[in-house]
């Protein structure tokens, strides 16, 4: 029937080429296998030295995916087969980020920025604006601390706790 085995180790110095599937067992169980249409499986790590290229779905099923340093002692990055990823670096994204949920921009486990997935927004510094700043709610408003400073409303009105300094010219369309 064309079948081989070895009781020792076997020892091929050049290509070995089969017409069929490829079978590697321990104890009658398969623990890795090339099959004839291309496919491949292996009960245990696949280790290489090259890189790996896949033309095609890389499916991953109930295991996480450790990018990790060339000597294998730190984990750069983490994607885990729940959807999850962490990156102990930059990451770069060139074009459009797009979030279903909240985003948080952190510093040392700080939260320093975050829009929420209910529209609001909060920075714990200074936020610049190159640019004009539109607002088309009801009402601008400055706290210090829990207490209310400034108001604008968009009614054209407005109240401020202390006093208003103008530099330079003012004119009243109303009572002033």
């Amino acid at each position: 029937d064309g079948t081989s085995s070895f009781l020792g180790v076997m020892q091929i110095n050049n290509n070995l080429t089969t017409d069929g599937s490829f079978f590697v067992k321990n104890s009658g169980v398969t623990k890795a296998q090339i099959l004839d249409d291309g496919s491949a499986s292996f009960a245990g790590g696949l280790v290489t030295n090259g890189a790996i290229s896949a033309y095609g779905d890389v499916n991953l099923f109930d295991k996480t995916i450790n990018i990790k340093n060339v000597g294998g002692t730190s984990v750069l990055a983490t994607i885990s087969n729940q959807g999850v990823s962490s990156f102990a670096g930059a990451m770069q994204i060139n074009n459009t980020l797009t979030t279903d949920g909240s985003l948080y921009v952190k510093n040392g486990g700080v939260t320093k920025a975050q829009i929420l997935d209910d529209g609001t927004s909060s920075f714990s510094g200074d936020m610049t604006l190159s640019s004009k700043m539109l607002m088309y709610g009801e009402s601008f408003i400055m706290h210090s601390g829990p207490d209310k400073k400034i108001e604008l409303r968009n009614d054209g009105t407005g109240s401020f706790a202390g006093g208003l300094t103008v530099v330079g010219s003012i004119q009243g369309h109303d009572d002033i």
